[in-house]
């Protein structure tokens, strides 16, 4: 019965995952995931690793990428399932977690809360490296704690095994080094415990380490790449062949690692951190940010307020492995967000904090499940509407969710009902792969230089004419969605009272794009 029971849970939350995923599909965007997909197709068609970025010696990522693209072919929908994936291990993983160490209702209310965050729900579905980070992470930390809580000091091992795999992932993981430090010598007071976790991790660094002495001759040959990324970029960004001699000239002739180079990221912190909506300084901006981000912000508000009416409530205290379990989580959280500021110099973009996030989404969880089942009557009600109002709250983020990139599945639909069409696009968009992604035929696609008297322009959001056009031109337009407050604000006949720049993420968040005849001659593509 119970096999039965934990089943059916698990049942319950995958459905959560594909429920609140379901919501929003991004796809590919052509932005970083462009490096992971490259390198993929590269492997894939090559059967050689590219290794001249840091993107793509991300392996952890590349290879789940190239797992799906060998197994279901090269389309949009095989760069899905990987993220898609980790989003759903991540929330079974937190349902085992949490439920073996508090309760059923804790697990399930862990992971639902987890997969209904907004930030979560919209990227499951965009190959960013954010989902294979993120789930090496959590089932590291859950089989560290586990391993600790139940004194099987070998599971340690096993634990730094993930923990290794995420910081190839991405080097900002390296953080989980500091924060498994502090919650094996700290929290734990297991000195053999940290030594087999880094056992683990070190396993994975060693392998690393004795591929790049063979291939590349160098065994810190990640960090030169990763501490040289600008340079790097200017030579191997857009359409040019990363595998080139120019390409790989560049890259052998950067400077050896060094610990000026390793440690220049502090000084860049503060890079980032100026050029923010609310600047006071940049070394409190960052929190600011994470506050008033609408990724982010409903959590973080919903936990303070959680928090304090918790230490104002008369509820039955946590045991120890459930006071040492929170600790270690928030402490994952805290020193995430510290080195994310100012070690790493990471943009103020919310999928670089996946793991403050994540914390901060379990510890509500915990806290408020505690409340509603040891709290008074009327705190039981405050649980609620603070839970039904950041569910509604998610959904409406997930759902107002755009796309830049639409434009491309759109074009994509239109060339396939029209598989004669000439269609005139910028140079930058074939050097994206879109062509080939969305399944476009590249042969229908034209450089303005070679446009004729019967093209159509592509005009768009991301591609707009340099000089505007008649309507009389206009040959085909796509048609955008209305969002739930979008219709909402219509059904109450209201929409036109909101500012245009609002209104416009609620009524047609997916850009419209225009296909347009070239029947005014001062018509150009703007670069």
């Amino acid at each position: 019965m119970r096999r039965i029971l934990v089943g059916a849970d698990v049942a319950l939350v995958i459905l959560m995952c594909f429920g609140f995923g379901s919501l929003s599909y991004l796809g590919y965007r052509g932005y970083d995931d462009f490096h992971y997909v490259y390198a993929a197709l590269t492997l894939l068609e090559t059967g050689q690793p590219v290794v001249t970025d840091h993107w793509s010696i991300r392996f952890p990522h590349v290879f789940a990428l190239f797992t799906s693209l060998n197994s279901f072919g090269v389309s949009e929908w095989a760069l899905t399932v990987p993220p898609f994936i980790g989003y759903v291990c991540s929330a079974v993983a937190t349902y085992f977690g949490v439920r073996h160490f508090w309760q059923r209702g804790y697990g399930l209310l862990a992971a639902g809360l987890f997969a209904s965050t907004s930030l979560f729900a919209v990227l499951s579905n965009v190959p960013f490296v954010l989902f294979t980070q993120l789930t090496l992470i959590v089932v590291g930390f859950w089989l560290l704690i586990w391993a600790n809580e139940s004194n099987r000091l070998w599971l340690n091992v096993v634990a730094g095994i993930p923990i290794g795999l995420a910081i190839l992932a991405h080097l900002t993981s390296a953080a989980v080094v500091i924060s498994t430090t502090i919650i094996a010598l700290l929290i734990y007071k297991n000195w053999r415990a940290w030594l087999l976790c880094a056992l683990g991790a070190a396993a994975i660094g060693l392998a690393d380490m004795s591929y790049f002495s063979v291939t590349q001759g160098e065994p810190l040959y990640r960090i030169k790449i990763a501490s040289n990324h600008a340079t790097i970029t200017k030579h191997n960004f857009g359409n040019e062949n990363k595998l080139t001699t120019k390409t790989q000239q560049v890259v052998s002739e950067l400077k050896p690692v060094s610990s000026k180079s390793f440690f220049k990221f502090i000084t860049d912190s503060e890079r980032y951190w100026e050029h923010v909506p609310v600047n006071i300084h940049w070394t409190v901006n960052p929190y600011i940010v994470f506050l008033l981000h609408y990724d982010l912000a409903i959590y973080s508000l919903a936990f303070i307020v959680i928090l304090l009416l918790t230490a104002s409530a008369q509820t039955r205290p946590f045991s120890a492995a459930q006071k040492r379990i929170l600790l270690a989580l928030l402490t994952t959280a805290v020193v995430w967000l510290i080195c994310a500021n100012y070690i790493f110099s990471i943009r103020p973009h919310p999928r670089y904090f996946g793991p403050v996030a994540y914390g901060i989404a379990i510890a509500l969880a915990v806290y408020g499940a505690r409340l509603w089942q040891q709290g008074a009557p009327w705190l039981r009600h405050v649980v609620v509407v603070i839970g039904v109002g950041a569910l509604v709250m998610n959904v409406l983020l997930i759902d107002m969710r755009e796309s830049n990139h639409t434009e491309h599945r759109h074009l994509a639909a239109y060339m396939a009902d029209n598989p004669t069409a000439q269609i005139v696009v910028p140079e930058g968009f074939q050097g994206r792969l879109f062509d080939r992604i969305y399944g476009m035929d590249a042969t229908n696609l034209q450089l303005p230089e070679q446009a004729t008297s019967s093209s159509l322009w592509l005009v768009a959001r991301n591609y707009p004419l340099a000089k505007p056009f008649s309507d009389s031109c206009e040959q085909w337009a796509s048609e955008s969605r209305i969002t739930m407050i979008g219709r909402f604000l219509q059904l109450l006949g209201i929409d036109a009272l909101v500012p245009e720049h609002i209104r416009r993420k609620f009524i047609s968040p997916e850009q419209t794009i225009r296909l347009v005849r070239s029947c005014d001659q001062t018509m150009e593509v703007s670069p």
